[in-house]
């Protein structure tokens, strides 16, 4: 057998690593390939949960990324000596729509194939001044969506992600979630998944939620996930004040297990809400429902400038999920209220079949095969 292949993977959104972390797996398995991964923040803390060995990436003042008008030369020497070291010869990253770092860093310097899985639709990131070859995508909208707004070149493929669903026990994994967060079987449980804190409108879409929170008209525990960049005793803080029963899991990291233990996930347009439609695709039963909540018009403009859409593509063409754009905090309530019931589980349960593709490996490595030179091809 001719030398394997050396590939350099990278992330640095908590999120993306996902894609990242099941690649890895799958490639390291490969004969074909040597693998690396150098990761940052709340991503390089996803990967050491998942045990996986990795290069934390950030640089002498201990930071791992700059904001967008910020200066980079920190990151990009940083990143240059570590090309320098690994020698890859095909790098693949994660995006993060906020900032630069290593991802950017990576794909701005290489002088081999770079590719980038992106798992929102249309996200790219160029604020270092160039984009990758090609971006590994979810559908034929995020290529469309990527080309109109970036002049991108883009691969359908799914995300590796999602393959680990195949082999959840969704049952299991719902029981023991609830159990651990303390919520009785009958008891309704919902989930706000939040974003960065920093996120025009972020603030008052909370807010909003929560004084909705009061006028539900069914008993419920109300569940707080800050993101991993953002504390959470505030928001709890504020939660409480008006009188609502919450729980903060803390002791949980695994976002899936707290999607599939929520009877409704609430939040304004994190990609959880499709991990969750996805998760459901796989589910022998219905898991919940999901909320998008974007009331006020900053929040709004943000998402179009930021992702190109206000609305998930999923929520547009499939009906899986609700998009509430009011502020109306009786009209959000009497929806919430709704997406309770027991119909509206299963109304959405059957929405999310079959709404992306699923992620072909065989398919893929063979793909990575033929980037490299004829010279370094491995059958």
């Amino acid at each position: 057998m001719k030398k394997p292949v050396k590939i350099l993977l990278s992330s640095r959104d908590p999120g993306a690593a996902g894609n990242i972390i099941e690649l890895y797996r799958l490639l390291t398995d490969d004969a074909c390939f040597d693998v690396s991964m150098i990761a940052s923040g709340s991503a390089s803390g996803k990967i050491k949960d998942a045990k996986l060995d990795h290069i934390e990436f950030k640089v002498e003042n201990g930071s791992d990324h700059v904001k967008e008008h910020g200066d980079p030369k920190q990151i990009l020497d940083k990143a240059l000596i570590w090309l320098d070291k690994i020698k890859p010869e095909l790098i693949i990253t994660s995006i993060s729509s906020l900032g630069s770092g290593i991802d950017e860093a990576l794909i701005y310097h290489a002088k081999v194939p770079v590719f980038a899985f992106q798992d929102f639709w249309g996200d790219v990131n160029c604020n270092f001044g160039r984009s990758a070859d090609e971006y590994f995508v979810l559908d034929k909208f995020a290529a469309r969506l990527s080309h109109e707004r970036w002049r991108v070149k883009t691969r359908i493929t799914g995300m590796p992600k999602y393959m680990t669903y195949k082999s959840f026990d969704f049952q299991k994994l719902q029981y023991e979630t609830r159990k651990k967060l303390g919520i009785k079987d009958n008891e309704k449980l919902i989930g706000w998944f939040g974003q960065p804190s920093d996120v025009p409108g972020h603030v008052e879409t909370f807010d909003t939620f929560i004084k909705s929170c009061t006028h539900v008209l069914v008993d419920f525990t109300l569940m707080i996930k800050t993101h991993p960049k953002d504390d959470d005793k505030q928001s709890i803080t504020l939660a409480k004040e008006l009188g609502l029963k919450i729980i903060a899991p803390a002791s949980i990291n695994d976002t899936d297990a707290l999607l599939a233990a929520s009877d409704l996930v609430v939040t304004p347009f994190s990609l959880c809400g499709l991990d969750h439609a996805v998760m459901s695709s796989f589910s022998p039963f219905p898991l919940g429902t999901v909320l998008y909540l974007m009331p006020n018009q900053k929040i709004r403009n943000f998402a179009q400038t930021a992702c190109g859409i206000q609305k998930f593509p999923i929520v547009e063409t499939s009906n899986a999920g609700v998009w509430i754009d009011t502020d109306g905090v009786e009209h959000i309530a009497k929806e919430i209220t709704r997406l309770l019931s027991d119909r509206e589980r299963k109304i959405y349960y059957s929405s999310c079949q079959h709404i992306i593709k699923h992620f072909d490996y065989q398919v893929f490595r063979t793909f990575l095969l033929e980037q490299v030179s004829p010279l370094r091809h491995v059958d």
